[in-house]
């Protein structure tokens, strides 16, 4: 969480109490406290990057490789076939989200979920610097993105180099909605199985003519895994280039999406308490503020 965003959600934080000790009747009030509640939610919350790609991609890998650590076993997504987010927190859990709910998983549960559960997604959550700035989802290849999870703000897209960008990646990715491609990352995974540096410099520039205006960037990793990087703190920096590449272009969006977000609540706020401040408490509240409020 970047100071702007720590500091525009002490902003809303303070006015929402303000607001709750009016002791107004007046509805509006309750949808300002509403509004600046769910402000302080969004704010508490980093930009998500969706890891996305074909089966066998390195999808997994690119998000031990973001993490700075090998936490996501290939089998775990192999098995459950649905999304996994990992994500910031005080202390470590595991819990599987169902249409039934919210399921702890502990090392006594893992393989005892009650029978006819439908998995949406597994969320790891745990303490990390690096996922206090942006939240990693990674996804099995049927993945929708906004399908039985809120959207992401940063896409990678996982393909691997020695086939980069085939017919049918080109296919799924043009039928996603142009949005997506404002913060989007074309990763091609396995740049070690390439012979020479030569051939690295051709796929990369190939991938960039084939994509152009899909992505906003290219990158080219050595995705075997975090511990091929030699990473062993998340915190520390990646020992392998390409992977120090993908850090950085991911990290930069994420502050850039932070800082946006931080702007645009504070101007929020500031209209908020200008309308209730200098226009609820001198007399009825008017027309035209109601409609700006109910509105939002």
């Amino acid at each position: 969480m970047t100071l702007a965003t720590i500091e525009v959600r002490a902003l809303a934080n303070d006015a929402r109490r303000r607001l709750e000790k009016l002791t107004l009747t007046e509805p509006a009030i309750q949808l300002c406290t509403d509004a600046l509640a769910r402000m302080e939610q969004i704010l508490s919350r980093p930009p998500r990057v969706a890891i996305m790609g074909e089966v066998n991609s390195g999808k997994t890998s690119v998000a031990d490789l973001l993490f700075g650590s090998g936490v996501l076993p290939a089998s775990v997504v192999t098995n459950t076939h649905v999304p996994i987010l990992l994500a910031n927190s005080d202390s470590f859990s595991v819990v599987a989200i169902s249409q039934m709910g919210r399921h702890p998983l502990t090392d006594d549960t893992f393989d005892r979920l009650p029978s006819g559960l439908q998995l949406q997604r597994v969320e790891i959550s745990m303490p990390s610097e690096r996922l206090a700035k942006f939240e990693i989802l990674d996804t099995p290849g049927n993945y929708v993105p906004g399908d039985g999870m809120p959207d992401a703000q940063i896409f990678v897209w996982c393909t691997v180099a020695t086939r980069a960008w085939t017919e049918s990646e080109r296919a799924y990715w043009s039928s996603l909605p142009r949005r997506f491609r404002h913060n989007a990352l074309l990763v091609a995974t396995h740049k070690d199985a390439l012979a020479t540096p030569s051939d690295v410099a051709k796929i990369e520039r190939r991938l960039r003519t084939a994509a152009a205006g899909m992505f906003r960037d290219t990158v080219l990793v050595t995705a075997a895994g975090a511990a091929r990087s030699g990473v062993s703190d998340p915190g520390e920096p990646l020992a392998d280039e390409s992977a120090q590449a993908l850090l950085e272009r991911v990290s930069t969006w994420a502050a850039e999406i932070s800082a946006r977000r931080a702007r645009k609540a504070k101007r929020i706020i500031q209209i908020l308490a200008r309308l209730t401040f200098h226009r609820l408490l001198p007399g009825p509240l008017l027309p035209d503020a109601a409609a700006i409020l109910d509105a939002w």
